[in-house]
C-alpha cells in the first residue's frame, strides 16, 4: 500500500511543482560547477523542484558538505534521458514493478540511476554524487560511502 501511496503522491505532486525560485536558483548555481549546473537545469521542472528540496534538506543538516549537497541536487539527472511525463513515468513504475516488457524510453526511466551516474562521471562530479545517483533506490550504502552520509541522502530523498 505504501508503494501505491508513494506513486500517487509523486503523480499529483508533478502538477504542483514549479521551477525553483530565484534565490534557490542562485544557491543551486553556487553549489554546482558549470557542467553539473547544465545537468541540473536539463531536468524537467518537476525534477528540479524535487532535487532542490532534497539539496536544501541536506544543506540544513550538513551545510559544510558540498559533496553531499551536490549528490542531493543531482541524484535524478538520469531521468532527463527518458523525457517522460507523469503518466508514462507511472506506467514505467507499474510495468517495472511487474517485470513486464517496456519500451526503450520507459526502460531508460527505470534505469535513470545508472544513466545519471554515467552522466555525472563524465562531468567529474564528486564520487558520492555518482554513487548516490547509481544506487539511491537501495538502502545499503556502497563500501565507498559512509553509512551516515548515505542515510542522510536517502532520508532527504524520501522526505522532500
Amino acid at each position: 500500500m505504501s508503494t501505491l501511496l508513494h506513486l500517487a503522491r509523486r503523480f499529483f505532486g508533478w502538477w504542483r511543482a514549479g521551477r525553483p525560485d530565484p534565490s534557490m536558483q542562485l544557491w543551486i548555481g553556487a553549489c554546482l560547477g558549470p557542467a553539473e549546473s547544465r545537468l541540473f537545469w536539463d531536468q524537467a521542472v518537476q525534477d528540479q523542484a524535487h532535487a532542490a528540496a532534497v539539496g536544501a534538506f541536506v544543506a540544513r543538516h550538513r551545510p559544510e558538505r558540498i559533496d553531499l549537497i551536490t549528490a542531493a541536487l543531482l541524484h535524478d539527472v538520469g531521468k532527463a534521458a527518458s523525457r517522460l511525463g507523469p503518466v508514462r513515468r507511472s506506467i514505467a513504475a507499474v510495468l517495472g514493478g511487474l517485470s513486464l516488457p517496456m519500451t526503450r524510453r520507459l526502460t531508460a526511466y527505470r534505469n535513470h540511476g545508472p544513466i545519471g551516474a554515467e552522466m555525472l562521471e563524465e562531468v567529474g562530479a564528486p564520487a558520492i554524487a555518482v554513487a548516490f545517483a547509481r544506487g539511491h533506490g537501495g538502502s545499503q550504502a556502497p563500501a565507498s560511502v559512509a553509512p551516515a552520509d548515505w542515510a542522510l541522502l536517502r532520508e532527504a530523498d524520501h522526505v522532500a
